[in-house]
């Protein structure tokens, strides 16, 4: 039986919700059984980028200072993601609990996600399927097609992203609440960012956009919190971060941040 914990953490700088997400992925790989889910968000609009991208080709840092937004990297893999005005989540699993020929764990948290969004009363969908040119290396995360996906009306909804380490396996994914008045084009070192920013608002939405109202975001965590037991099925705890886990990933935060190299005079 599956014993989980269930994170409804506290608004975070972005590097501290890195070192954390990282640190639960060593945690659960030392666990039996121990399957964590965390739902987080951002003290301010922060760009997260993938575990092994160039991001000093790829970020416009003076553009980023200027509209208020941090960078960071993720553990995890994938491309730009804007947060701002999203639901973060993670969920960590023991390595040798996932049977990764058929991408469980990437499942399973994908049908967490989308039986808590139907339950809202949001039609959305799992679509697979391979990715397509490379072209798409020049799009940020919500424009750029995925082996899977969660759709809504054809739009992207919840990217998402994990790595395989060791002992244990990190998802990492965004549920946007509503739409940013930050355009993430404008964050991004690219040629044409009127034409990209088109693109991402073509290919993605918000839930706020999909109701027509605001979120109800304590309904939205329950359904979170009652789909990740039933379908991982086994004991569930609530249980926050002690704060002898909050001080050791403080002092790994900086190895998560990115910042404009400093020019030579």
């Amino acid at each position: 039986m599956n014993i989980l914990r269930f994170i409804d953490d506290l608004p975070r700088h972005g590097a501290l919700n890195m070192a954390l997400d990282n640190a639960l992925a060593f945690y659960t790989g030392k666990q039996n059984s121990l399957v964590v889910l965390r739902l987080y968000s951002w003290i301010k609009p922060t760009l997260s980028c993938g575990f092994h991208q160039k991001v000093e080709k790829r970020v416009d840092f003076e553009s980023c200072q200027r509209y208020g937004v941090d960078v960071v990297r993720r553990p995890t893999g994938g491309r730009e993601l804007l947060h701002n005005g999203d639901l973060s989540f993670s969920v960590s699993s023991q390595l040798r609990d996932v049977d990764f020929r058929v991408g469980e764990i990437f499942f399973n948290v994908c049908h967490v996600i989308t039986q808590s969004l139907k339950e809202l009363g949001i039609k959305v969908l799992i679509k697979s399927g391979k990715k397509k040119g490379r072209s798409n290396r020049l799009m940020p995360c919500l424009a750029s097609p995925s082996q899977y996906e969660i759709l809504c009306n054809g739009k992207k909804i919840v990217p998402m992203a994990q790595r395989i380490f060791q002992h244990s396996v990190l998802v990492h994914g965004s549920i946007p609440l509503s739409d940013s008045k930050i355009p993430v084009a404008r964050l991004l070192r690219v040629s044409d960012t009127e034409w990209l920013q088109r693109q991402i608002d073509e290919s993605s939405t918000s839930l706020n956009r999909i109701l027509n109202k605001d979120v109800d975001i304590r309904k939205l965590k329950m359904h979170l919190w009652q789909n990740f037991q039933n379908i991982y099925g086994g004991t569930i705890k609530n249980q926050p971060f002690s704060e002898g886990e909050v001080t050791k990933a403080k002092a790994m935060a900086r190895r998560w941040e990115c910042r404009m190299l400093e020019k030579a005079p």
